[in-house]
């Protein structure tokens, strides 16, 4: 029988995953102005201080990529004053300014971690816990602007289960995703780009996983790229095309895969 899954947004590409009996905090702690897709609430930032919050002493907090709308140093830093995490997993370092109060805390309070962010075409297996894996792959950021740039897809597995967060990876080669021949996907976390695109299409059909959320997308009323709108037209074309298809739009929404 296959484990509950329960993902519950935070903002944009960020989300509180729940499995096993373990909790990832995934690209989650953002919360930067200025950019066309919604920062994490404040107000929710400050919930995640409080031991009744679901987001309190997550096991594992990782991000897939520096980039401001996926991860803000400062915020990591009062997340870690306030909670307990057994891993730390940050991105290879793109905006070096933005890291130096991070590194300052991590090294004064004694705190360890480890890096991601991998050269394209490269992996590494990180073993959290006996029975917790993730498996990083360095491949090339999606937009145009951020080409030389990597994003690392993830590849989370809990006792057997297996969930893959694409974030902003490139999807239209093929061939950088060959490692994920035959592994069994329950769920693949994508973005509305990825979803719309027949490249990216074909990439899912590829891994055939048996959910697909859809994320990365802005709140209702800063949503200045209409990317609410493609998703849902999107929904209405293509999600027969799939076991399960759904729609991560709102702050603090959950979706529970039985």
């Amino acid at each position: 029988m296959s484990a509950v899954l329960q993902f519950t947004l935070t903002a944009n590409a960020g989300f509180l995953l729940q499995l096993g009996g373990y909790r990832f905090l995934v690209d989650a702690l953002h919360r930067e102005s200025g950019y066309p897709f919604s920062p994490v609430p404040q107000e929710l930032l400050d919930e995640m201080s409080r031991p009744d919050s679901p987001f309190h002493d997550a096991d594992f907090v990782l991000f897939s990529h520096d980039h401001p709308d996926h991860y803000t140093p400062d915020v990591v830093v009062e997340y870690l004053r306030h909670n307990r995490v057994r891993r730390l997993l940050l991105p290879a370092e793109q905006y070096g300014d933005r890291t130096a109060g991070l590194m300052a805390f991590l090294a004064t309070d004694h705190r360890s971690y480890w890096k991601l962010g991998l050269p394209r075409g490269k992996r590494h297996l990180y073993r959290l816990e006996e029975d917790v894996f993730l498996l990083a792959a360095g491949i090339r950021h999606v937009s145009e602007p951020f080409r030389k740039l990597n994003c690392d897809a993830l590849l989370l597995s809990v006792h057997g289960e297996n969930v893959l967060v694409l974030s902003d990876c490139d999807y239209m080669c093929l061939e950088d995703f060959a490692f994920l021949q035959g592994v069994p996907v329950r769920a693949a976390v994508v973005n509305p780009l990825l979803f719309h695109a027949e490249e990216g299409r074909q990439l899912l059909h590829a891994i055939d996983p048996e959910h697909v959320l859809i994320y990365h997308i802005p709140f209702e009323g800063e949503d200045t790229l209409s990317m609410r709108s493609l998703v849902r037209q999107d929904l209405r074309k293509r999600a027969g095309e799939y076991p399960d298809v759904q729609a991560l739009m709102q702050c603090r929404q959950t979706i529970t895969l039985l």
